[in-house]
């Protein structure tokens, strides 16, 4: 390949990852990560079903899934990143069950965005020094991204999309008190914040921890597109993966076994009992 082949070639991966999101999410983990990015078939449907919140043709999405499976990269780092990237005035709120945790998506957000490769897929999009702070991102044309706790104040702030990752973490997954106070939170606090509410976005991401948690709840008033991915499938399941093409998932099936084969199952079991 000669120099300007490689150019050519670069040029066209940029303009790939400014209108694709799942191949935008794979440079962006090989962007912050030094480890090998291990592609799989989950990761093309969540982010299937991320850019139908992005486009407008769902407003309410619940993904429910296990840990450590890709979804607070996806939803809480990437998308926040690419969306502000095509529209840098868009309003983001994101919140997970501590501070710290939103704190810690958004500093790695940030990190993407200050990249040489994210630079030169959105050119025009910049971080403003004099109006940013740990918790919440805000570039030249007025978008942010706000981090918060679920639980915490968003007295006077709006949003276009409001991304919920784990609500609660798996630790108080007894706790009926942690989990009304969390249902209670998104019901008296996040419904309002929408600066829409007829164009408004709110994504769930969560690995269910109970029947009455904030996914359950929220799935049982209905309106909700879900897309839940158990560790082991538990009844066949057709699977949206790019527009058009879906895959059946079989009973039995493992999520991702190149990282979680039976024996990693069992241990994860062990670990939680």
């Amino acid at each position: 390949m000669t120099a300007n082949d490689a150019a050519s070639f670069a040029n066209g991966m940029r303009h790939m990852a400014r209108d694709d999101f799942y191949i935008f999410a794979q440079g962006a983990f090989r962007q912050l990560h030094d480890v090998p990015y291990q592609d799989n078939w989950h990761i093309a449907a969540i982010a299937r079903q991320l850019v139908r919140v992005d486009k407008g043709d769902i407003n309410r999405l619940i993904i429910t899934m296990p840990p450590r499976t890709m979804k607070s990269f996806l939803a809480s780092i990437c998308l926040p990143a690419w969306i502000l990237g095509k529209n840098p005035s868009t309003k983001i709120i994101c919140a997970s069950y501590a501070q710290n945790l939103s704190n810690e998506f958004a500093f790695e957000m940030r990190r993407l965005m200050q990249t040489q490769w994210y630079r030169s897929i959105f050119p025009n999009v910049h971080i403003d020094p004099k109006k940013s702070s740990v918790d919440e991102i805000k570039t030249t044309k007025g978008g942010y991204r706000l981090s918060t706790s679920v639980g915490g104040s968003l007295t006077g702030r709006g949003a276009d999309i409001i991304v919920i990752d784990d609500p609660i973490k798996a630790a108080d997954a007894l706790s009926q008190t942690v989990m009304a106070s969390a249902i209670n939170w998104y019901s008296n606090t996040v419904s309002s914040r929408l600066n829409n509410q007829k164009t408004g976005k709110i994504i769930v991401v969560a690995q269910r921890l109970q029947p009455e948690d904030l996914p359950g709840q929220l799935s049982a008033t209905g309106g909700w597109d879900e897309l839940t991915l158990p560790m082991v499938a538990w009844q066949d399941q057709d699977i949206e993966l790019f527009p058009g093409h879906c895959i059946t998932r079989p009973a039995g099936h493992l999520l991702h076994e190149d990282r979680f084969g039976e024996e990693e199952i069992q241990r994860l079991r062990a670990d939680m009992t």
